[in-house]
């Protein structure tokens, strides 16, 4: 960060930026800095899945399976684990009009369900624990669910 300052008040004293500039940029490098300082509460280590809602589960399952082979999982009458690579497509029973994203899944590196709860919680949000996971809604109103890296879905 030093080093990024005697640039800019070399900038600076050579005309090539204003003192507004100047200022605004130092003011960036110390939010910057201070945001990077700041431990993220969570560290996502992976996408573990996505769960969608379809309005005709067994054509979306086959089309999935058929197209980009996909194998299934795991399934019920109203939902459907795809498997992708390491990861999971879910497709869920839905009165959508068109198959609509539900939720991502993170996994969450050293995923422990009460800490993580106490986290949101401290945070402001408001989780919903399940077997081995928990989900919140976050600030835009989409649903993010928890759990560990390996986290293998389960059928409710």
């Amino acid at each position: 960060m030093k080093q990024a300052i005697e640039n800019l008040l070399r900038d600076f004293e050579g005309g090539r930026i204003n003192r507004r500039q100047l200022v605004s940029s130092i003011a960036a490098l110390a939010v910057g800095a201070q945001a990077a300082s700041t431990p993220a509460p969570f560290k996502a280590v992976n996408i573990n899945h996505v769960t969608s809602r379809t309005p005709d589960l067994q054509r979306a399952s086959k089309f999935y399976q058929e197209a980009f082979g996909m194998k299934l999982q795991q399934h019920n009458n109203n939902l459907h684990l795809l498997g992708v690579g390491n990861q999971v497509w879910g497709l869920e029973t839905g009165k959508d009009k068109t198959l609509v994203v539900d939720h991502v899944s993170f996994g969450i590196e050293g995923f422990r369900q009460a800490d993580a709860a106490a986290k949101l919680k401290k945070l402001g949000f408001k989780p919903e624990l399940s077997k081995e996971s928990l989900k919140f809604t976050e600030p835009q109103g989409f649903t993010i669910q928890l759990n560990a890296p390996d986290y293998p879905g389960y059928l409710p």
